[in-house]
């Protein structure tokens, strides 16, 4: 969907009222959040892996909490 959002915006030129109207859109989405992040290196994934690809660590994922002002 973002994806989308943005082309149609970009097919219509970069006028700052668009750009500005695609922000408002996605603000606060919790979509784009990356809910698992490590606690080693804070490495970031939208889904659970049990090695960490940046620093090699096993098991070390935790599931991300939102922070209550992204539901305001």
């Amino acid at each position: 969907m973002q994806q989308e959002l943005w082309k149609l915006t970009l097919s219509r030129g970069l006028d700052r009222r668009h750009i500005q109207n695609y922000l408002d859109l996605v603000k606060g989405v919790n979509e784009f959040a990356d809910p698992f992040i490590c606690s080693t290196c804070r490495f970031r994934s939208l889904e659970y892996l049990w090695r960490v690809p940046q620093c090699y660590e096993w098991d070390t994922f935790m599931e991300e909490r939102p922070r209550m002002e992204t539901w305001q």
